[in-house]
């Protein structure tokens, strides 16, 4: 079957998860670098933490519910750990690290909880044990220097109180004046119980023209950071700096037009689940409020799909695409093409006649996609799912498109890259839908058995139809798909709700585990490659215990609701095991 580099399926993921991961590191990039404690009419990100006895608790009861004996009990090295960093840290109150900014520029800083700040138990005595020298200015600023810093020792730190229980710390910190706010009162409206942790940003609508001036400095700055790596190809470099640029210009929108944005979390111990909740509310008139008012006006083309019974990995999205991302897509397969095709020719595993169906069938699936940005909206679903025989599972899954017949002659053309694939056109038709067979070679079956089960016909079933491509493979699947077709057929109606799923992680990593067991690291590997390794095999290994009883799964949903887009995501017992199975494997490893 074709086949892609890592470097372009990379891409390809960013293309459709917008690269999650890479965008929220950017997105705390760009807070950090534009954003500055509260100032009116000037934008902030707050980080709190409901107290510092409150995370202790929660700690406990994570660590404690490691799944080994011997993670339980690092929950004593841990709370010692913890213990040594609180003199003169009131205990009771929240903390939170503040971000803002405005004309003078930014500013960042944590509000501290003090039960006392002078004296032999007092807060100063603690930041001196951590390797700081104090010296207090005429302002009552305490300008901290870190000890032994050599010739270009670091920019200092700032600390002043803030009313009568609070202290900032922070290196910009003076820029904020002598007199500073006391933010006792409004860091616990942030984190009303249950609430943990909070994270809010806040923009005056005031000051929309001055965010959009400084985010354009901010992504001056970034975007001189984008520099060619070793042994990189021209177009894998352009590809790369297409995709830095078309996340920075979503995060304009997040940072610069968001009047606030609202994330919270909390866990309830006693229930044993984890629960976080999602705000963003768009000012009014701005792209980003434009492209939050399409969600949920189209219907799903599969809206009466009825997800099985048992899921693994199931949901449904229905995301409207606002014309900024339709531009955003089309030039980001534009840049693709020429990586995808230089990487088919480096196949070596491919003859001259099998690089050059790779590449046809890269270039006419491309354009399908390039394509589908006319219908405005990504609509699909996916449906993996537990079989009747412990060990196999069944996936249904299917995404909206224009022109869909034209995938059969792009899946015909698999078997001619390479010989061992097999294709047979038009073994089945439900409801208008054509279903073919794509055959599985040998070398691919063992992989294909570990999710599907070792009594699963080695075939992916492709159904076409004009608006749509579906998949289905697994045990006794082809009644299934024939019923989801048959439901998909009944016309839905439109929902504010654009993305829901359910994902069971115990037998994604039973999968996973089988897959690296298979799969070793080559011998001479760096000694960083084979520790990351070691570490992941770790936390792998804690997963699969964690995952073995209780409730392993996460669960998940974004809609619109007026004109604010709302978030729920829920965690299982099992899941807060695995976190805490991290935490202690991380105090064992790092904190003796």
């Amino acid at each position: 079957m074709l086949r892609i580099s890592r470097e372009v399926e990379s891409h390809l993921f960013g293309l459709v998860s917008v690269n999650m991961v890479r965008f929220l590191v950017l997105l705390a990039v760009a807070l950090v670098t534009v954003v500055r404690p509260v100032r009116a009419a000037e934008p902030q990100v707050t980080i709190v933490v409901s107290s510092v006895d409150a995370l202790r608790a929660d700690m406990k009861y994570l660590v404690q519910a490691a799944p080994t004996d011997a993670l339980k009990k690092e929950w004593k090295n841990l709370d010692e750990t913890i213990e040594s960093f609180l003199q003169g840290v009131s205990s009771t109150l929240p903390i939170g690290f503040e971000i803002q900014f405005g004309a003078g520029g930014t500013t960042y800083q944590l509000a501290v909880p003090v039960s006392a700040l002078k004296g032999a138990n007092g807060f100063l005595e603690n930041v001196k044990a951590l390797g700081y020298n104090i010296k207090e200015d005429k302002d009552g600023f305490y300008i901290l220097q870190q000890a032994g810093g050599g010739k270009t020792p670091p920019p200092p730190a700032f600390l002043k109180g803030a009313g009568p229980k609070y202290v900032y710390i922070g290196e910009g910190l003076k820029r904020l004046g002598v007199k500073l706010d006391d933010p006792e009162l409004r860091l616990q409206s942030l984190v009303t119980s249950p609430t943990d942790l909070a994270v809010v940003m806040a923009n005056d609508v005031a000051g929309l023209d001055g965010r959009r001036t400084s985010f354009a400095e901010t992504r001056k700055q970034l975007e001189a950071g984008i520099k060619f790596k070793r042994g990189e190809d021209e177009a894998t470099f352009k590809l790369r700096e297409l995709a830095t640029k078309q996340q920075l210009a979503e995060l304009e929108r997040f940072v610069v037009e968001a009047e606030q944005l609202v994330v919270n979390w909390s866990t309830d111990d006693a229930a044993g689940v984890g629960h976080g909740t999602f705000l963003l509310k768009a000012i009014a008139d701005t792209g980003l409020a434009k492209s939050v008012q399409l969600l949920g006006q189209q219907p799903s083309r599969f809206a009466g799909v009825k997800l099985q019974p048992n899921p693994v990995l199931s949901g449904k999205v229905n995301f409207a695409i606002d014309p900024m991302r339709a531009q955003n897509i089309e030039d980001f397969l534009i840049a693709l093409e020429p990586v995808a095709l230089a990487d088919a020719d480096q196949r070596p595993h491919l003859t001259a006649d099998g690089k050059a169906t790779a590449k046809s069938a890269i270039s006419q699936a491309l354009a399908l996609i390039k394509a589908g940005r006319s219908m405005g909206v990504f609509d699909g679903f996916i449906d993996l799912h537990a079989a009747a025989t412990p060990g196999e599972h069944g996936l249904i899954a299917a995404v909206r498109t224009v022109n869909g017949l034209a995938a059969t002659e792009i899946f015909a053309l698999i078997p001619k890259i390479r010989s061992d694939w097999s294709f047979a056109a038009g073994k089945h038709s439900f409801g208008g839908v054509t279903v073919h067979e794509l055959g599985i070679p040998e070398r691919r079956q063992t992989e294909f058995r570990d999710v599907f089960g070792k009594s699963c016909p080695a075939v992916i079933y492709v159904g076409v139809a004009e608006d749509a491509i579906w998949l289905a493979a697994g045990p006794e699947i082809l009644p299934k798909l024939e019923a989801a077709i048959e439901q998909a057929a009944t016309p839905g109606e439109a929902s504010p709700t654009v993305l829901t799923g359910t994902i069971k992680l115990g037998p994604l990593v039973q999968v996973l585990d089988a897959q690296r067991n298979r799969n070793p690291l080559p011998a001479g590997k760096p000694k960083a490659e084979v520790d990351q390794r070691k570490q992941a095999d770790r936390l792998r290994k804690l997963a699969i215990e964690a995952f073995k009883s209780d409730d392993d799964t996460l669960v998940y949903s974004l809609g619109r609701d007026g004109e604010n887009v709302v978030g729920d995501f829920r965690a299982g017992k099992a899941v807060l095991k695995f976190i805490g199975g991290a935490i202690a494997d991380f105090s064992k490893e790092n904190l003796r």
